[in-house]
């Protein structure tokens, strides 16, 4: 029996669109010839791999794009947001990077992350927001939350409570991020929790300091250069 690692490009990219298949249809999926065709067009650099997976992918990417709470509000194409998140795509993960990637879920985790990232940039860009840098991130996360029930939101939302673990200032977190609660408000509303209003501000100063300086939570609201 041939190993994954000696098929040829051609075969991988029919064995890996057999598996796509299967998926669409009933939900199974095999990830072998996929990860494997991901590998050598990312780990090893090669262009016909990657042109095989855009096109194998493709109605995944635009998928994502048009599903995008955000998309319809830009002026962006569905084309142009995929070839950015591409670009993105590939940077990041080219070459010995790849190896931080083990399996095919981390890796399309991080290409929807692409696409959510570069639509939102977009939208920054077409409403002309301006905030300071201590600002931006805080005004994303409050902006995003008026759509929490988005798939996009609980993305991030996840990602946030797997930076801030405590419960106590994850309930914090949703009274200053998503209910947009001043630390006075929050003091009346929580008393058990916290005292005074400047005891409030010390504790999200925390976790700003910790949400502000992870890569991943910036990409994910579209704020790609860090504080």
């Amino acid at each position: 029996m041939t190993h994954i690692l000696d098929l040829s490009l051609e075969d991988l990219q029919i064995a890996c669109n057999k598996e796509l298949v299967h998926f669409y249809n009933d939900g199974s999926y095999q990830t072998q010839a996929c990860y494997e065709l991901f590998r050598r067009a990312l780990e090893e650099e090669n262009d016909i791999a990657l042109t095989m997976l855009l096109d194998l992918y493709n109605r995944q990417l635009r998928s994502w794009v048009t599903k995008h709470s955000y998309f319809w509000l830009t002026d962006g194409t569905i084309d142009d947001f995929i070839s950015i998140a591409i670009a993105k795509f590939y940077f990041r993960l080219r070459g010995s990077s790849f190896k931080n990637f083990s399996s095919i879920a981390s890796i399309l985790k991080y290409l929807k992350l692409c696409i959510h990232s570069a639509i939102m940039q977009e939208h920054r860009k077409t409403k002309q927001i301006a905030t300071s840098s201590s600002e931006d991130l805080e005004y994303e996360l409050i902006a995003a939350s008026s759509t929490s029930d988005t798939q996009e939101f609980l993305d991030i939302w996840e990602h946030m409570c797997l930076l801030i673990k405590n419960p106590i200032d994850q309930l914090l977190m949703r009274c200053a991020f998503i209910y947009d609660m001043k630390p006075a408000e929050i003091t009346v509303e929580h008393p058990n929790h916290w005292q005074s209003a400047r005891e409030v501000s010390l504790a999200l100063y925390s976790i700003r300091k910790i949400l502000r300086n992870d890569s991943i939570l910036r990409e994910m609201i579209g704020l790609s250069v860090a504080i």
